[in-house]
């Protein structure tokens, strides 16, 4: 929701809120004099009558705009592409996944993560953050995996992709098992 619409509901709200307790006093018959005197008061001043048409014409307003408002309706962030034949949606998770599934492919990767930003003034990048065994020299295995990663998301998606960058997290021993402590 934006922030404007958080704002004029929560003044909504409490208008509302106002309004009900306002007709409960009257409904139960609560200091009927005082509200029939200040009802009278009102009618009585034209210039406290249009503000009272005023914040009623508000709340119908906000009423009118908070039934209709389309609540969770948002789709997650996606590229979108078209074509003649329509329109395409992949969402980010599905890029990240796309990525991570080849990462997790190349022998030596123990762990990795993917975060995907989509940019159309930067180009697309991909950040991704990768836990290896020390059987191939470093500089192979990250050229390795950007390479890897371009080929196949472009390949798979037609989105071009301008910059992967590979953070190496943990370099293990090749074949070595984690022990835990007291093994």
């Amino acid at each position: 929701m934006h922030p404007v619409d958080r704002f004029f509901l929560k003044v909504f709200s409490f208008l509302a809120l106002l309004a009900s307790l306002l007709l409960l006093i009257v409904g139960l018959g609560v200091f009927e004099t005082g509200v029939l005197d200040g009802l009278g008061y009102v009618y009585a001043r034209v210039e406290l009558r249009a503000v009272v048409l005023t914040v009623a014409f508000l709340l119908l307003l906000g009423s009118l705009r908070y039934l209709l408002y389309r609540a969770g309706e948002e789709e997650p962030p996606a590229l979108l592409s078209r074509t003649e034949l329509g329109e395409t949606r992949i969402s980010l998770a599905a890029m990240e996944r796309l990525a991570e599934r080849v990462v997790e492919a190349i022998p030596g990767i123990q762990e990795t993560h993917v975060r995907f930003v989509p940019s159309e003034t930067e180009g697309n990048r991909y950040t991704i953050s990768v836990k290896v065994s020390g059987g191939e020299p470093l500089p192979d295995l990250v050229g390795r995996i950007q390479s890897e990663v371009k080929q196949e998301v472009e390949e798979a998606t037609g989105v071009p992709i301008h910059q992967i960058s590979v953070y190496v997290d943990n370099v293990t021993k090749a074949g070595s098992v984690r022990r835990r402590r007291g093994e």
